[in-house]
């Protein structure tokens, strides 16, 4: 997969990124001075036919030209909005275009944040920047916060992440859950790893796959002290592993 990255926050890691399993040889990266231009990039992306994805990290910290060039007191009030709704149906009309040659268009990735807001108990609590407009052009709208961070004698050694498929329009699936990233090596799982296997264990006993609790797993007439003894199991034995993440799978299918 070919991939391009716009980066206006100035976050980009290549070791970073590379524990967490991306090939940053298929990674084309680049860092654009103002909004505009992340959209002209866009543009040159979909139409140029190079990329299978184009992510834009992100819209908070992208910064309309008209501010740049102001000074501090000046006030462009609702600039970047209305240039991101603007930005959007373009890049909709021109992947519109694109498939309409019976030609791969390229996902496009916004990312953003969440932003808590400053008004009253009749307004809600939390905005995006750049706009409301950008909820209504997505084809798939996923939120992520994080949750209580997982600690080893006080240390953090991995990040606790709560998703949420909040708009989905390709299928209409929708569903919420956690996932794990660490942060370093710990136990079984690697620096950048999000260790799948635990998250099929977990959805496994919610599922009745798997038997007893986290703390007490049953599994093939065997019992299991804490799901690293699980994991471990399941290393030894991939064939096994296979089948119970093949009906992780289907339950989740059977639940949407």
């Amino acid at each position: 997969m070919r991939v391009l990255l716009l980066d206006t926050e100035n976050t980009y890691d290549e070791g970073w990124a590379r524990a967490l399993g991306v090939q940053t040889s298929f990674l084309s990266y680049a860092q654009p001075e103002y909004l505009q231009l992340s959209y002209e990039y866009l543009l040159s992306a979909i139409n140029l036919d190079e990329f299978d994805l184009v992510i834009l990290d992100s819209l908070a910290a992208s910064v309309p030209k008209e501010e740049m060039e102001a000074n501090m007191e000046q006030w462009q009030r609702g600039l970047a909005a209305r240039l991101n709704n603007k930005g959007i149906r373009v890049i909709n009309a021109a992947l519109n275009q694109v498939e309409k040659r019976k030609k791969p268009a390229p996902a496009i990735v916004f990312v953003n944040q969440i932003r808590k807001t400053m008004g009253d108990m009749y307004t809600p609590s939390e905005t995006i920047p750049g706009g409301e407009g950008q909820k209504y052009h997505a084809s798939v709208h996923l939120e992520f916060r994080p949750g209580k961070p997982e600690e080893d004698g006080g240390e953090m050694y991995a990040h606790n992440l709560r998703w949420k498929i909040v708009k989905n329009k390709t299928n209409g699936i929708k569903g919420s859950g956690e996932f794990l990233i660490y942060l370093k090596n710990y136990g079984l799982n690697k620096k950048g790893s999000t260790n799948e296997m635990e998250q099929v264990i977990d959805v496994g006993l919610r599922l009745n796959i798997i038997g007893g609790s986290k703390s007490w797993l049953e599994f093939n007439g065997e019992k299991y002290h804490g799901t690293l003894k699980l994991q471990k199991y399941f290393i030894d034995n991939p064939e096994m592993y296979a089948n119970v993440r093949a009906a992780v799978v289907q339950g989740i299918k059977d639940n949407s």
